[in-house]
């Protein structure tokens, strides 16, 4: 299993049929020119107990997720002085009900969504908490999530039934109008509270359209 970071220098790789649990990340490095440098490994992800089966990342590449055989999801934080020898931070480790087949981290790092079986488990990344679950939503195993740029959808795909669906990320809409809330409680100034009031309203009116509240 290798996966390159289209929004950094990253390359997560990992034995998905060997013995090793970890995932290792490399640097690649590039000259001011644009040509290659080289490659130099930077940190590993080490927690898992089987071989890690599916890899995602933030938009920021700050938040790595990461499901393995030993149904678990992990949320790391690999934002890290690793040319220092500092290493990345395990931020949870949810228990899964299912073996996993592939894991989609939300360009926000709010939300992980979780393929097992012909299901979807979407999972709080602040808490762990198991936020919605959609089950027996494709006719063969999940092998495909996909979010887009703004978290606000998900795309998932079945590996044989020929269908591709679209979901509205209400767990991660929740998240962001708690947080406008909060901070509309404590900013001071009346153009800030004016800007957030503003995004609050629009965000219960997207909520209103897809009939959520």
């Amino acid at each position: 299993l290798v996966k390159l970071n289209s929004y950094s220098n990253f390359c997560f790789g990992s034995s998905c049929v060997g013995f090793t649990p970890d995932v290792k990340v490399w640097e690649v490095v590039f000259l001011k020119s644009g040509d290659l440098k080289g490659v130099c490994r930077a940190m590993e992800l080490k927690g898992h107990k089987a071989s890690v089966l599916s890899i995602s990342y933030s938009m920021d590449s700050f938040r790595v997720a990461t499901v393995s055989k030993d149904k678990s999801l992990k949320l790391w934080d690999v934002d890290v002085r690793y040319h220092l020898q500092e290493d990345p931070k395990l931020l949870l480790s949810v228990p899964l009900e299912e073996m996993p087949s592939v894991v989609a981290l939300s360009p926000d790092a709010h939300t992980a969504a979780v393929g097992a079986g012909t299901s979807i488990y979407i999972y709080s990344c602040r808490t762990g908490d198991l936020s919605a679950s959609l089950l027996k939503v494709h006719g063969d195993s999940v092998n495909c999530l996909a979010w887009k740029l703004d978290s606000v959808f998900l795309a998932s795909a079945g590996s044989t039934d020929r269908h591709i669906r679209v979901w509205y990320n209400l767990p991660g809409r929740r998240v962001i109008e708690k947080e406008l809330q909060e901070k509309l409680s404590t900013v001071m100034s009346d153009m800030q509270k004016g800007r957030i009031q503003k995004q609050l309203e629009e965000l219960k009116e997207e909520l209103k359209s897809y009939s959520m509240i």
